[in-house]
């Protein structure tokens, strides 16, 4: 079954928005995705995770804006 990322479907209001990430996921990007390692490169990485995990909170808050709204004046 394909997931529909929906608060009260697949998706509880205890559920994240906004992903971590670990020492050991930014170590893994730079050395998979640098020919160099310095300090530019662990930078470069840490801001493409951080905009992928952006990316994907933003798209869970779009997609559960009305279940967001119709929430908030119960909580």
């Amino acid at each position: 079954m394909e997931r529909k990322w929906k608060l009260g479907i697949d998706l509880g209001t205890y559920d994240n928005l906004l992903d971590g990430f670990t020492f050991d996921d930014l170590i893994l990007a730079v050395r998979c995705n640098n020919k160099v390692v310095d300090a530019a490169a662990v930078m470069k990485e840490a801001q493409r995770i951080l905009d992928q995990r952006l990316e994907d909170m933003h798209f869970l808050i779009e997609n559960n804006m009305m279940e967001i709204i119709e929430e908030a004046p119960n909580s």
